[in-house]
């Protein structure tokens, strides 16, 4: 039997710490599961709410790939539009990784107790919480890309067509779930690239070759070339990604995949390890160390999660660097997340006792929950996590209550999409509907559509002539803004001005100025509401007054 494959004679029974760690990782996943939606979450509303024949274009409107929405439009379509039901295919996806982060380090290192804590820390883990509690992709590409490597690496074993077929589908998958996933198998090439070369001389007959890699490569590419006209599409308009993606710190991904945790607090109890067990005196040096569990499989094992994770983050680097294409952002390379979490887990089977084991396992599970913040901010707010910010439930529910000052008001949206500031010189439907698409899906404002206008991102207070002329109309208007308090401020002030300079440039007007009213605040989801004041309707315009002498009267 090939060392890197694991043992047969397991069976679940063996396995039954799995069940418990399950059962946290679903009731912290359900934790917040109905908070409001933020922005990228509404695309997904906004894709899935018109029915299955616009998923496919509306999908490509938010540069994604459409396959991931069809999860959520079946759930919504069984169970209803609510945050739950959009975000369940993430929370199946998010628990069933608990499960295969665990196959997947058993594998590496067959200890019951390093895949027990590799299990515990994605159940535990920030990162694997917030994706799995999002109608986004990544929760799905984190799975797939778990059962993609497994099946990799086992591959290293033995090949066959069946293993083959399933590593091409597999990978397939990924990229349709999200194109910048495909960045993992470049990983896997240089992985097989050096293992190649390292093991030249102890080659099997049933090991993956470099040739058999090369024509999966190109099965690969063959089925992924549909999507060839949408990747142009996106790559023609990656200028304006640098709005949001422009720090290219080599930093970054210590704090994105939590390196210390899982990098350097291991590395550190292996060392501590190896000094205890080296400063016996009833041990020599050299059988010490040989005990402690190093062995071909863990430094292959080792190495290919270097790879599958070190080199997809050089390439979003190089890209960004270069100005290819801005993609140095921790969730286009999320996918390779299990990487460090499955070294900490190599590192717990690297000790050789179940006592050392057991001892790693807590001291790093330990020091991960408690530098994931997750204490202090249910100490703080009752949640696990805060990185949603944006409540556009309560926001667009004041909007409606409120309603009653004036029911033919329209409402302005700064919905803050990129896409957005193409309104500028793109007047089409179709944009238009995207850029409100935050207050059109599952939180709805309750006006006509035509009622429900777009804000350019940058400058949203700079009122067209359009949308001046609708306020004049109705006297009235409703502004919901995508910002802090400080991006509302600026914004209700630019309205103001807007008005103003409307009023100024008119000869005659029955508007006098603008009162902003009834500002509030819902996290980073700002409402205001501008009321118009007329000037009294005895005032005569000046161009009107008598100036002859005989016109006017004596004192």
């Amino acid at each position: 039997m090939n060392e890197l494959s694991a043992p047969r004679t397991s069976s679940l029974r063996d396995h039954w710490q799995l069940l418990p760690l399950l059962g946290l990782a679903t009731l912290l996943r359900l934790w917040q599961i109905n908070e409001s939606l933020w922005l990228d979450e509404l695309h997904s509303a906004w894709v899935v709410s018109a029915g299955v024949g616009d998923v496919l274009e509306r999908a490509q409107m938010g540069n994604q790939s459409p396959l991931y929405f069809y999860l959520p439009w079946a759930t919504t379509a069984l169970l209803g539009m609510s945050e739950w039901s959009l975000r369940l295919p993430s929370l199946v996806a998010g628990v069933g990784l608990v499960a295969m982060a665990y196959g997947l380090a058993y594998q590496f290192t067959r200890s019951r107790i390093a895949a027990g804590a590799c299990a515990t820390l994605v159940a535990l883990d920030h990162n694997f919480l917030f994706y799995a509690t999002e109608t986004r992709p990544y929760a799905c590409v984190q799975l797939v890309a778990a059962f993609q490597l497994l099946v990799f690496w086992r591959l290293q074993d033995a090949t066959s067509v069946r293993r083959r077929a399933i590593f091409v589908a597999s990978t397939v998958l990924l990229f349709y779930l999200h194109y910048t996933a495909i960045l993992l198998v470049a990983g896997e090439t240089l992985f097989l690239l050096t293992r190649s070369f390292i093991c030249r001389q102890q080659s099997s007959s049933t090991e993956y070759k470099c040739r058999q890699h090369v024509i999966d490569l190109i099965c690969i590419a063959a089925l992924t070339i549909p999507t060839a006209a949408h990747l142009l599409d996106i790559g023609s308009r990656r200028d304006t990604w640098t709005t949001f993606i422009n720090d290219t710190s080599l930093l970054l991904p210590i704090y994105w995949f939590s390196f210390v945790s899982y990098v350097a607090v291991p590395v550190f109890a292996v060392l501590g390890t190896i000094v205890a067990i080296t400063r016996r005196r009833d041990e020599p040096l050299n059988r010490s160390v040989l005990r402690l569990g190093s062995s071909r499989r863990s430094v292959m094992a080792t190495l290919l999660l270097a790879c599958w994770l070190g080199v997809p983050l050089v390439i979003v680097w190089l890209l960004t660097v270069t100005r290819i294409a801005p993609l140095y952002l921790g969730r286009y390379v999320i996918g390779a997340a299990l990487a460090p979490v499955g070294f900490a887990s190599l590192c717990v089977g690297f000790q050789q006792s179940t006592r050392s084991q057991l001892t790693t396992a807590a001291l790093i599970i330990t020091y991960a929950f408690l530098a994931s913040g997750m204490i202090e901010q249910l100490r703080y707010d009752g949640r696990l996590f805060g990185d949603r910010t944006e409540n556009w439930r309560d926001a667009v529910r004041y909007v409606n209550e409120g309603s009653d000052l004036a029911r033919d008001s329209p409402v302005f949206v700064r919905s803050g999409l990129l896409e957005a500031d193409r309104l500028i010189g793109d007047d089409s439907e179709a944009l238009r509907r995207y850029c409100v698409s935050p207050v059109t899906s599952i939180y709805r404002i309750e006006r006509l559509d035509n009622e429900i206008r777009p804000l350019t991102t940058r400058d949203a207070g700079k009122l067209t002539d359009e949308n001046l002329n609708q306020i004049e109309a109705s006297g009235s208007a409703w502004f919901i803004i995508n910002g802090t308090t400080g991006t509302r401020k600026r914004c209700s002030e630019q309205v103001v001005n807007s008005l103003e300079k409307e009023i100024d440039r008119a000869t005659y007007t029955a508007i006098q100025r603008g009162l902003v009213l009834y500002e509030e605040q819902f996290g980073h989801v700002g409402v205001f509401y501008v009321e118009l004041w007329e000037i009294d309707d005895q005032v005569t315009p000046l161009d009107d007054q008598p100036t002859s002498p005989s016109s006017i009267a004596p004192p």
